[in-house]
């Protein structure tokens, strides 16, 4: 049995090697930045396993290797058990990757100059219920709130002024 205390150490020490901020991590995996704030710092001991596996796949390590199972692989190598192998990077493409992975503001501009395609981003949208609302019932949403604002007009003499 893996001790919690060595995964979240291990998950820690990923996390703050990798130079990526809670926002970005949440970007890449999908999980609220509080919610790493809590596994990253010890203050939730459950993690799900899935979560785990996003955030290595995000910091660029096995799952395996945050879990303790495998411990002869350094953090952030150039192949993981989870991903595709490119096989080893030179200390360049290191230092291209994590000045990527710094720079999330450059991402696009740098994608669009190698044809890089776009990750297609989920729509999410809280509305004024305060429900969270995603994929295609956010589109939805925001297509008929679009269509009540198109009703509206700024003449004062429509809202009774």
């Amino acid at each position: 049995m893996t001790d919690v205390n060595n995964i979240i150490s291990r998950l820690k020490m990923c996390v703050e090697k990798s130079g990526l901020s809670y926002v970005e991590l949440e970007k890449r995996t999908g999980i609220a930045k509080s919610s790493i704030q809590r596994y990253v710092s010890g203050t939730t001991k459950k993690i799900p396993v899935d979560a785990i596996q996003s955030i290595a796949q995000a910091v660029g390590v096995s799952s395996k290797y945050i879990m303790g199972w495998d411990s002869t692989q350094s953090p952030l190598s150039a192949t993981t058990n989870d991903s595709p192998s490119f096989g080893s990077l030179t200390t360049h493409e290191t230092a291209v990757i994590t000045a990527y992975r710094n720079k999330p503001e450059l991402q696009p501009a740098v994608d669009k100059l190698l044809d890089v395609p776009a990750e297609k981003q989920e729509l999410k949208l809280v509305g004024r219920d305060g429900k969270i609302r995603k994929g295609k019932e956010a589109e939805d949403y925001l297509r008929e709130a679009n269509e009540q604002a198109a009703k509206i007009t700024d003449k004062p003499e429509d809202f009774g002024i």
